[in-house]
């Protein structure tokens, strides 16, 4: 993985806090919220991303989408961005 550093999840990660602001995101997502969750999650998301694509362009396309896919997604009782 050319010395890539996959992050653990406890290194990056208060789990109560981002649980809250995964939460608020969900309950009503907008941009603001959106841009805590990418904040808090982005980390662990390329990290992971990195262990199962195995470089660094396409990790960076597979949180790109992952992130997309999030702001773009509709919840029951929630409304879009």
């Amino acid at each position: 993985m050319g010395g890539a550093r996959v992050v653990q999840r406890d290194e990056t990660m208060d789990s109560n806090r981002d649980h809250k602001i995964l939460e608020a995101y969900l309950r009503r997502p907008n941009r603001r919220r959106l841009a805590r969750v990418v904040r808090a999650f982005h980390q662990y998301v390329r990290g992971v991303a990195l262990k199962v694509a195995g470089n660094r362009e396409d990790a960076a396309d597979v949180c790109q989408e992952f992130f997309l896919s999030l702001s773009t997604r509709r919840f029951p009782g929630t409304r879009k961005c």
